[in-house]
């Protein structure tokens, strides 16, 4: 509450006039509401809000009051009867007032009995009983209304002559539109329009691709409408619009620069207000308001704080206010109305798949997550197990539930504490918003997918299926997925049982947790993967500048971590402490370059493989492959490769596979420029064992400059009988060394060294 007051004393003999004003908030309805708090003036009050501007936009026009309350009282009497006669009514209202609404009752007594008294009655009057100063002169009365049937407002008894009686509101509430900035963008007027498909907006300039615009407007009537739609050759293509009487806030995301129009009707309806903003980059919103009574006026600045909004499935998107006591029902409504800070908070329940509508910024993150002791009970469900091959009845795909949540071209979202499951793709999928846009900062934190016919958590600039170049731009960047639990990816449903991997296995073709085309500043830490299909981690395809660390993957049926530099580049990556037990592989380095790449723009470098456990694999621990069908051409950059002091423990209990191989990359010659592919490749304080001594390794570079294979254990090219390095108990997990372990001086060694580095 923000109560800001003006004092004037216009002369020695005129009395001094004072007026506050206050503002508050309602966040969870986004309404704010100014009203009088206190006034003393010996003058009638002309009560006027005169100006009110938000975010520099001038919103008078959103007054659920006029700006100039209007007058609600007439005198019936200025003089009462005799002394000792029943009271009368000295003034009456010309209308019902409105229950809790504050009102401003003035009246200016001339002369007055010495008995005489004046009052709010006991009955027939919107006001509580009280007692009324009856000394000549002007009086001021801040009343709130306590029913809306009565219009009574004084009576009186005795002698009494008033100069005036006035009651007016004192108090106003504006519907805040979202957050937008900028020059008005529409140059539609408001008034009833009807048609078939009839153009009623169209934008004053051309829009910028890939930006977000607030669409507000108000519809005050409604003759028979059947649709409000953007337009789709317009700049925001094709989407139905809400079209019920209120006041209505859309985020629309410019698809092109044309001029077309963008809001079109069918039917008959009147709008009160229709306007298009550029949507602003701050939290809140900023008020600026002017308050008059006579010739005075106060101006205040106030701000909007950050909104709790909430969302039930018993809620409504009609009627609902985001309120806890009053929540909507539909997540992706609760994201079309909040701003940058807010936190949506979803109740326990099942909803279906949605996308969010808005973005956070800098500092002031748009956050959907649960209440403290409801996390995982709000669940996220697709329509997965209608395309299940081995049940299912095969229905035609719902597009609209294809992934769990989308968020695509926004900023600075953060997901917290859901789940996610049954989607006949993605559990969670993130993406930029096509070429020449960046967007990103968002963060996947302690949320929980299952069953999704592709990845339970994609991250991408650019949809995987689409091609990028190396030197893209990145469009999405600074992603944060950490503490999620996913499992059952890539379930073979009915739409993807024909579609098979290198192994001839039904099923998604995806990861777990994917990372993929476009992608810049990515943080992948402490997640759990476990009993799923096809790959557990997997960064591919222009990513650049991330992290791998603290996972558990566990159960997965190919490669547990896999890098693959597709058709374009991997480039400083960090994969460091991460435990992988029970796959096929442990950590793969590859290149998938499909014999299309034509110059040396597909480079794998500066990649640190450190510190991970890699144990019961049934074919490979660590593996730099020549991808055998995939990489037969001699270009780009495989450079600056290090893996440094990590643990493989029966890491080939097919028997017939390698424990370690790195030779693969020993076959690569010199590129299209003449220079060497491979170069910098190091393995340093690594050990392998298994249970049964043998270790089956292709580390044959030891007369190879490009590579440094020094201080390792049990790492040895070929079939090697190995020394036993002395685990604590490495069927329980536990890969730290005992006293006395042979492998401990290498160890120490190899940690001196990099530590002093």
């Amino acid at each position: 509450m923000n109560i800001l007051s003006l004092g004037v004393s216009q002369s020695t003999t005129a009395p001094q006039i004072k007026i506050s004003v206050a503002s508050s908030f309602d966040k969870e309805a986004t309404q704010m509401k100014l009203r009088l708090a206190r006034l003393r003036t010996h003058g009638r009050v002309d009560l006027t809000l005169s100006a009110l501007t938000l975010d520099d936009r001038d919103t008078r026009p959103l007054l659920r009051d006029a700006p100039a309350s209007p007058e609600l009282a007439e005198l019936v009497t200025s003089l009462s009867a005799p002394s000792g006669d029943d009271s009368v009514v000295a003034a009456e209202l010309t209308e019902t007032l409105e229950l809790g609404a504050l009102y401003l009752v003035s009246y200016e007594i001339s002369e007055a009995s010495p008995l005489a008294t004046v009052y709010f009655p006991r009955s027939g009057c919107p006001f509580d009983f009280q007692a009324l100063n009856t000394t000549p002169g002007v009086h001021n009365r801040l009343v709130t209304a306590t029913n809306d049937t009565d219009t009574t407002l004084l009576r009186t008894e005795g002698s009494l002559t008033f100069g005036f009686v006035s009651c007016c509101k004192a108090e106003w509430t504006v519907d805040l539109p979202l957050g937008t900035t900028g020059d008005e963008l529409s140059n539609t007027t408001t008034g009833r329009f009807s048609g078939a498909g009839r153009a009623i907006a169209t934008t004053t300039r051309a829009l910028t691709t890939g930006e977000d615009y607030v669409l507000y407007y108000e519809i005050t009537g409604d003759g028979g409408s059947n649709g409000l739609f953007t337009a789709i050759n317009g700049p925001f293509g094709f989407r139905q619009l809400p079209r019920t009487i209120g006041v209505h806030n859309v985020i629309l995301t410019c698809q092109n620069a044309e001029l077309n129009p963008f809001l079109r009707i069918n039917g008959d309806l009147t709008f009160g207000a229709i306007s298009l903003r550029l949507r602003g980059p701050d939290a809140g919103r900023r008020v600026n308001w002017e308050v008059g009574a006579g010739e005075l006026s106060r101006a205040g600045k106030a701000y909007v704080p950050s909104a709790e909004i909430y969302v039930s499935p018993t809620g409504s998107d009609s009627v609902g206010t985001g309120a806890a006591t009053n929540p909507y029902q539909s997540p992706e409504f609760a994201t079309s109305r909040a701003m940058p800070g807010d936190t949506i908070f979803l109740r326990p329940g099942v909803y279906d798949p949605f996308e969010v509508q808005g973005s956070g910024s800098a500092g002031s993150p748009l956050t959907i997550t649960t209440l403290p002791g409801e996390e995982r009970q709000v669940i996220i469900r697709g329509d997965l197990k209608s395309h299940v091959s081995y049940g299912g009845p095969g229905v035609a795909q719902n597009n609209a539930m294809r992934d769990g949540i989308r968020i695509v071209g926004k900023n600075h979202v953060v997901l917290r504490g859901l789940t996610v499951e049954y989607c006949w793709r993605n559990g969670i999928f993130i993406a930029g918003h096509g070429e020449n846009t960046v967007t990103g900062n968002h963060i996947v934190e302690d949320c929980f997918t299952q069953h999704t016919g592709l990845s339970g958590i994609l991250a991408c600039g650019e949809r995987p299926e689409l091609p990028v170049s190396p030197t893209d731009p990145f469009r999405t960047r600074h992603i944060t997925i950490r503490n999620n639990e996913v499992t059952q990816t890539n379930v073979v449903t009915d739409y993807n049982d024909t579609i098979t991997n290198s192994f001839g296995e039904p099923g998604g073709v995806g990861e777990a947790i994917t990372v993929a085309n476009s992608v810049q500043h990515v943080y992948v830490y402490g997640n759990n993967v476990h009993n799923s299909r096809q790959y557990g981690i997997d960064f591919k395809n222009h990513v650049v500048d991330g992290e791998i660390h603290g996972n558990r993957i566990d159960r997965v049926i190919r490669y547990g971590i896999y890098l693959d530099a597709g058709e374009t580049d991997i480039r400083r990556i960090s994969v460091k402490d991460n435990v992988v037990t029970h796959c096929r592989a442990g950590i793969v380095l590859s290149r998938e370059e499909d014999d299309d790449d034509s110059g040396d723009g597909l480079v794998f470098e500066d990649i640190d493989i450190d510190n991970n456990t890699l144990a019961h694999l049934s074919r490979i621990g660590i593996h730099f492959q020549r991808h055998p069908s995939k990489d037969q051409q001699d270009i780009g950059h495989i450079r600056r490769i290090r893996a440094r002091l990590n643990t493989l423990y029966n890491t080939n209990t097919d028997g017939f596979y390698r424990d370690l191989n790195i030779d693969d990359w020993a076959t690569f010659g010199t590129n299209l420029a003449g220079q060497q592919i491979v170069d910098g490749i190091e393995l340093r304080g690594n050990i392998a064992w298994n249970p049964d001594g043998d270790m089956w390794m292709r580390a044959n570079v030891a007369d190879d400059a490009r590579f440094t294979v020094v201080d390792n254990f049990n790492v040895a090219d070929g079939q090697t009988t190995g020394i036993d390095p002395l685990f604590k108990d490495p069927l329980k997990g536990d890969f730290s060394l005992q006293t006395g372990s042979p492998a401990d001086p290498v160890i120490r060694k190899v940690r001196l060294l990099l530590a002093s580095a």
